[in-house]
């Protein structure tokens, strides 16, 4: 399932892949049927990509 969620729209979806867009800037959310997710974006700044999960905690960024 893919769907495009912007500004405070909210969707009900238990697993897919979401493309948001918020303060931190555009990216794609990966979740699953157990709820867990992972957001990655792209840094507009250096242009590395990072793995984001609960509470935007790093998970991985690019070296």
């Amino acid at each position: 399932m893919i769907n495009l969620i912007k500004g405070p729209r909210k969707a009900d979806i238990q697993a897919g892949l979401l493309m948001l867009e918020n303060d931190k800037g555009a990216s794609l959310l990966l979740g699953g049927e157990k709820g867990k997710s992972a957001n990655i974006r792209v840094n507009q700044e250096d242009g590395k990509v990072g793995f984001f999960g609960e509470n935007d905690k790093a998970i991985w960024t690019m070296p």
